[in-house]
């Protein structure tokens, strides 16, 4: 079964039954022969999983739920060093592929020479100190039983309501003072946002399958926009750390130059995404969600949990 509540599943069933799939592929693909791609998919897992527990928050309790998310934070933050010097790969190729008529094809094949050395002491670093791995498949393990404990009693709207009504309402805030004060910060902030909800239409797929998919469409659109323009910020912090080095001035200079433009063509797409995505208020946005979830149960009721 997939990422998503299926029809005629109860809720408390679904939501149970897709948090440990994630959290055993988590753990099955720490103990995978291919460290390197098992490292990126238990990442993957970690912020589904954070995505669930966010969804669930207000029956299992903030204290829990807080525990519980920074518990799954921290175990992916003992991996993602390698994610971030792979990201770093990714964006100057973004960028070749963005000015390759104007830019010095040797200078980049100097950079990308030298971010590779670099990930790869870093891979070589997570992926030959086993600890590390074992480590954080560890913890995968202590949360999952943990979380074997976790019920959830009421198979109804009202179990995600005030959860999925909070991310859409924070991240409707968060695009606003993006599109006020276009920061880093800020711009980050609303992506992680963005990610959270659109991890939550997933699960809500089946209530109706045409609208949520463009919905899931349009935000994970959204998603890769902001993670661009987040790359490439981490790309400028990089250079004026001195990272990534120069011949010259010059040269720096207009790869700074060509970052900044890039940028600002990639915020006016994402404003524009942005504010038809969140064109909803978010009371209308939840009680529009309620409405497909009560037809869906109507149309497709639940079976009695044994």
């Amino acid at each position: 079964m997939s990422f998503q509540i299926e029809n005629q599943e109860p809720l408390p069933s679904g939501i149970s039954r897709i948090l440990h799939t994630e959290l055993d592929w988590a753990i099955n693909s720490l103990e995978s022969e291919n460290q390197h791609e098992g490292v990126h998919e238990a990442r993957k897992s970690f912020k589904k999983i954070r995505a669930i527990l966010r969804m669930v928050r207000d029956q299992i309790g903030k204290e829990n739920y807080q525990y519980e998310n920074v518990w799954f934070r921290d175990a992916g933050r003992q991996i993602s060093s390698l994610r971030d010097a792979t990201a770093l790969i990714e964006t100057l190729e973004e960028i070749r592929n963005k000015y390759h008529d104007e830019i010095d094809e040797e200078l980049i094949q100097s950079i990308q020479t030298n971010l590779e050395h670099n990930r790869d002491e870093i891979e070589n670093e997570i992926l030959s100190n086993t600890d590390t791995v074992n480590r954080v498949a560890k913890l995968v393990a202590e949360g999952k039983k943990r979380l074997k404990t976790l019920r959830l009693k009421k198979d109804s709207f009202q179990t995600i309501k005030k959860s999925i009504g909070r991310i859409y309402r924070r991240g409707y805030k968060a695009m606003k003072r993006a599109i006020e004060n276009p920061s880093v910060e800020n711009l980050h902030l609303w992506r992680k946002l963005v990610k959270y909800l659109w991890y939550m239409m997933l699960l809500l797929r089946n209530t109706w399958p045409t609208m949520m998919d463009a919905m899931a469409l349009e935000l994970d659109q959204l998603a890769k926009l902001l993670g661009t323009d987040h790359d490439l910020a981490v790309f400028q912090e990089a250079i004026e750390d001195d990272l990534i080095q120069f011949p010259d001035t010059v040269e720096k200079v207009k790869m700074e130059n060509r970052i900044k433009q890039y940028r600002k063509s990639l915020q006016e797409d994402i404003f524009l995404l942005g504010t038809k995505i969140y064109r909803t208020k978010p009371a209308d946005f939840v009680k529009n969600l309620e409405t497909y979830w009560k037809t869906w149960r109507k149309n497709s009721p639940t079976k009695r949990q044994k």
